[in-house]
């Protein structure tokens, strides 16, 4: 069972652990996400991936004449389909406040 304190999340930074229909309490527990459930229903998911979910792993980063670049190994599935199992992942810096990221499978 997930700690309170890992499920605690606003609305707004929710992201679907159970993106097919039907969601209950106990087939998303069974995932291993966060059930909470919000008076009235709106499109905020009630079942999320906790704080700290890790799906990737990131490593082999290394500066570029544009930013950085890098790969991201999946660690982990996720309930969507077609996962991708390695992705080839570029960071350009635009400007001093913009960064553009770009992600290859």
């Amino acid at each position: 069972m997930l700690a309170q304190s890992v499920c605690y999340m606003e609305e707004k930074w929710r992201f679907d652990c159970f993106p097919e229909k039907g969601a209950t309490e106990e087939t998303c527990k069974a995932r291993g996400c966060c059930w909470g459930p919000l008076e009235p229903r709106s499109e905020v998911p009630w079942c999320f991936f906790a704080k700290g979910t890790l799906l990737y792993e990131f490593g082999n980063f290394t500066d570029t004449a544009y930013g950085f670049s890098g790969m991201a190994k999946l660690l982990k599935k996720s309930p969507y389909p077609k996962d991708s199992k390695l992705l080839q992942v570029d960071v350009y810096y635009e400007t001093d406040f913009t960064v553009r990221i770009k992600v290859r499978y």
